[in-house]
């Protein structure tokens, strides 16, 4: 039977869904705050956050969760061969032209927020354009929720058939130091909320990647209305970054240790 903890937590989760439109089956899970909205005419600049809302336990039956005491996060960024589109319904690949216009080279304009309500260090990764964000340098208790800011540009859409545009983050929530797959027996360094489905090579410990789970921004297209698009034929896309933009921008010195699997 759950612990009134426990139940107190879900039932917290299900209302920050409800308040927040935290997508893809986030209870329980880090999700994104806020809904954005983006059409061929107008599009958004979102002032936004990550929702953590528990901590680091991977063993079942194990001690209570870990404190978050970092996170990392990667954006999809670029052309039809780094940025990894597709149908979520079906995984059919997606030509992103046909969703985004242009080339269809997705840049989200990433940008860091400094707040210090849970951690003193706030960097950007990447520079022309940010590609990645780190916080560092404090604490979320397990049993409390936490935000971390940030800003992104949606892109434009432009296929009244495409109802929602999903931006798959990669995130990760760091709880312990120096930590990899071979020295942390109750896997419990890190929760992972991405999938190993766009390739990565260095997060693949099967105990902490996610199964379908990806942190979403959800971008809704108002114009993919009846009088645009029959409902019957309207569908979403959503995009991730490639497993090389994760293996390369997603390890985080102090919180990872060389080699691999991390």
């Amino acid at each position: 039977m759950p612990s009134a903890k426990m139940v107190s937590r879900l039932m917290m989760c299900s209302v920050i869904s409800l308040l927040y439109g935290v997508s893809e089956g986030a209870l329980a899970h880090t999700g994104v705050r806020d809904q954005v909205r983006s059409s061929a005419t107008s599009t958004t600049t979102s002032n936004n956050a990550f929702v953590i809302t528990h901590g680091c336990d991977r063993a079942d039956g194990g001690a209570d969760p870990l404190p978050v005491i970092g996170q990392s996060a990667v954006f999809p960024f670029g052309g039809p061969s780094q940025a990894v589109w597709v149908n979520p319904a079906t995984n059919a690949p997606i030509d992103p032209v046909t969703v985004i216009g242009g080339d269809g080279f997705l840049n989200l304009n990433v940008g860091g927020v400094q707040d210090g309500s849970i951690f003193d260090t706030q960097t950007e990764e990447g520079t022309d354009p940010v590609r990645a964000l780190n916080w560092k340098d404090g604490s979320l208790h397990p049993e409390m929720i936490g935000y971390t800011q940030f800003r992104v540009s949606v892109p434009p859409i432009v296929n009244n058939c495409v109802a929602n545009l999903r931006i798959r983050i990669a995130v990760s929530n760091w709880c312990e130091k120096k930590k990899n797959e071979a020295n942390d027996g109750n896997d419990n360094r890190a929760d992972w909320w991405f999938t190993a489905e766009t390739g990565t090579q260095k997060f693949t410990d099967p105990d902490l990647i996610q199964p379908t789970f990806w942190t979403t921004l959800t971008v809704m297209n108002p114009n993919a209305i009846d009088d645009n698009c029959p409902a019957d034929q309207r569908f979403d896309v959503a995009v991730m970054p490639s497993g090389s933009d994760i293996d390369h921008f997603l390890p985080y010195v102090g919180f990872t240790v060389h080699p691999p699997p991390l």
